[in-house]
């Protein structure tokens, strides 16, 4: 995260990059001298080991130092040297150390004026001990013996050096050895409370004071977060909701928080800055941790200390909330109008009995980002939709085309203006923000600032990149806003709200959010991790593979029709054997290409009609047993995205329900292409035919 932080804030990546060194361990890079801030302290953590089996009273612990200033040295292990107050000592005024056992103490050390520090050792008084008659041993001040103990760090060795006689093999080790600089911000974070159980999906704010309490002004604030899709400082109002700037925001790890320009983009000693930060917990039940890693630097440029750093966790327990299922498909009626599509949905709620907490999930908001798709409601809704723990709620939206200059996001509420317990939603949520960030992978620690980059790269796939997937490309994104009362024994803790949100990449296929956990059989005990040079190659420069299954696909959905007719007729078929019934036939290409098409009308062979009426009281379906008129093969071609009518006359033999669309076959071919290819989507246009028995009357009148 470091090494993106300063590619953003230097906007390229370092020649070399050296890690900070947070925690100075026999296991870190010690071999340059760490850099200490004037009047800040510094602190150590140092194991005592008692091997003794009796107990150790120790008093007046402190740490052993040299300071050097100017040339000159000074010490605190004799009094008379430290006279002027170069480094101030924390000191612990009395430990008991048990018998036969190791303990950690954290010491500190403040340096007061610059200059180079050194720590040699830890220096205390050991006391005698008194045994009480009911108490414990206690320290008795009778006997002091003052004593210390220096500090002996054995260096790493050195990689690819013989052992000689008089040749070192041992590198530098300079944690204890530190340069005193003058000057160097020093940024203090307070985060307010973020509770530590959360919905899947659920969005929280969290309130951030930054203050410099350091000596220095600081400017160029900027976080980075193991999963940066989850957190945001934008708010709603001012998130540009237009496509293109959308994607372009959404590849971001990293995120700049503005200080204000009141200030001139920096924050001077003692001051402080308030900002709202918004948190959206993962979609993965269970147990989750969330690192964020804060990036500030110094004004001053020449300095020893350009860029501090600032690191904050939070530890997440993540519960159930709402699964959601979305198909879209393309509606069967349309005439002159522009298609659409049914977006059909259903909504569950994933509480479980055995939870600590039952949730009563409000529905508020369904949003589609698409560049091409609006959504609006088609059908009546109730004024809240309130789903229950395993209750699922089902719902269809329309999907039409857009016109010139709408936004990229629509919006079909679900919740009436009149509805009294609705949980009201902070207008400043930053729903879309989070929508944006939605691409963003979470980081792999051992992934550079140029790999995570390439990540974050949009990447054309194979099937994009083929003019035939735009047939049934969707590539929209569906958002749903919810709210929650999170109940425990009957009463309501609080209130919850969320946001879940996924891609429609293509139609008739359905999608889960989230998606249901599979558990995988694995035959090995560990998984297999690819690594070398051609890791680091993006997707985007692989040549494409040919998948001759989906193309088979695509060209079974370049066109869609629907009939126009009479939905009920009467016919005298006693002066006319034959009711003829005019039908108008629709046709719509979805394919950017001008096609050929082939209309049948011979359709279902005799092989499948219903059995013979006489041996059944009723007809468990709409009848295919008639005829269209004309000619049984129609030709035509359509121009790309473009509509065509054909007249049709069904002939019908006798009264019933008929299916106009039973015969009707229709096939395509592209152009430079030798064969017709049929296309899916059947579909079922009734019409229902009555006899006209006036003239039977008259007739039988008349005799």
């Amino acid at each position: 995260m470091e090494e993106l932080l300063i590619t953003e804030a230097q906007g390229s990546p370092p020649m070399i990059f050296k890690p900070t060194v947070a925690l100075y361990s026999g296991t870190s890079n010690n071999a340059v001298k760490p850099n200490a801030v004037l009047d800040e302290p510094v602190h150590f953590s140092v194991e005592l080991h008692n091997p003794l089996h009796v107990p150790l009273p120790l008093s007046d612990v402190t740490l052993l130092w040299s300071f050097t200033r100017d040339g000159e040295t000074v010490t605190n292990e004799t009094r008379a040297s430290c006279d002027v107050n170069l480094v101030d000592s924390d000191v612990i005024e009395a430990i008991m150390l048990q018998p036969a056992c190791k303990q950690s103490i954290a010491l500190s050390l403040t340096p007061r004026h610059v200059g180079e520090l050194k720590v040699l050792g830890i220096s205390y008084k050991l006391s005698n001990l008194v045994q009480t008659m009911n108490d414990s041993p206690v320290a008795s001040s009778s006997i002091v013996v003052a004593g210390k103990r220096l500090f002996e760090i054995t260096p790493p060795k050195l990689k690819n050096v013989k052992e000689k006689p008089g040749m070192n093999i041992y590198g530098k080790d300079y944690r204890l050895e530190m340069n005193v600089v003058e000057k160097a911000p020093f940024m203090q974070i307070l985060f307010t409370e973020l509770p530590p159980e959360m919905l899947c999906g659920e969005i929280q704010k969290v309130e951030v004071t930054l203050k410099n309490i350091g000596n220095a002004p600081l400017t160029n604030v900027y976080v980075a977060s193991t999963d940066a899709k989850l957190i945001t400082l934008e708010n709603s109002d001012n998130v540009d909701r237009n496509e293109e700037s959308t994607m372009k925001k959404g590849s971001r790890s990293v995120t700049k928080v503005v200080l204000p320009a009141s200030r001139n983009g920096a924050l001077n000693v003692g001051e402080t800055h308030k900002m709202p930060f918004w948190v959206q917990a993962p979609h993965e039940k269970g147990a989750h941790r969330l690192d964020l890693l804060f990036y500030y630097e110094n004004v001053e440029t020449k300095t020893a200390l350009k860029y501090r750093l600032c690191r904050h966790t939070w530890q997440l327990r993540v519960l159930d909330s709402i699964q959601i299922t979305a198909t879209a498909a393309r509606s069967g009626l349309f005439k002159d109008d522009s298609p659409t599509l049914n977006l059909i949905m259903s909504v569950k709620n994933t509480n479980q009995a055995h939870d600590p907490s039952i949730n009563e999930v409000m529905l508020s908001k369904v949003s589609l980002q698409s560049a091409l798709w609006s959504a609006f409601r088609s059908s009546v809704l109730p004024a809240s939709i309130k789903v229950q723990p395993q209750e699922v709620f089902h719902l269809m939206l329309k999907l039409r085309k857009k016109t010139d200059g709408e936004s990229a996001i629509s919006d079909v509420s679900l919740t009436s203006s009149e509805t009294s317990d609705a949980t009201p939603i902070d207008a400043s949520t930053p729903f879309i923000s989070f929508v944006q960030r939605r691409h963003i992978q979470p980081l792999n620690v051992n992934e550079s600032a140029n790999d995570a980059a390439q990540q974050f790269q949009p990447q054309q796939s194979c099937a994009e990149r083929n003019s035939l997937s735009g047939v049934v490309a969707l590539n929209s994104t569906l958002i749903v806003k919810w709210c929650a009362n999170v109940t425990e024994s009957g009463v309501v803790t609080r209130k919850a709200v969320g946001q879940h949100h996924f891609e429609l990449e293509h139609l008739n296929k359905t999608t889960k959010h989230p998606k249901e956990p599979h558990a995988e059989r694995n035959e090995y005990g560990t998984r297999l991790k690819i690594f070398g040079p051609d890791r680091n190659v993006p997707n985007m420069v692989t040549a494409p593979v040919r998948d001759p299954v989906w193309e088979a696909e695509c060209l079974k959905s370049l066109i869609s029709f629907s009939l126009s007719h009479r939905r009920q007729a009467t016919h005298d078929f006693h002066r006319n054997r034959l009711c003829i019934i005019p039908v108008t036939m629709y046709l719509q290409n979805h394919s950017e290409m001008r096609i050929d098409v082939k209309i049948s009308t011979i359709g279902t062979s005799s092989e499948t009609h219903l059995p013979n009426i006489k041996s059944q009281l009723y007809s468990p379906q709409a009848s295919a047993y008639y005829k269209y008129a004309g000619h049984s093969s129609i030709y035509s071609n359509i121009e790309a995205h473009a509509s065509n009518t054909i007249k049709l006359d069904a002939v019908l033999p006798s009264p019933g329900t008929y299916d106009l669309a039973a015969r009707i076959e229709i096939s395509v071919r592209l152009v430079n292409s030798a064969e017709y290819v049929a296309q899916k989507g059947k579909m079922e246009s009734i019409c229902i035919i009555n006899n006209d028995d006036s003239t039977v009357d008259r007739v039988t009148a008349g005799f």
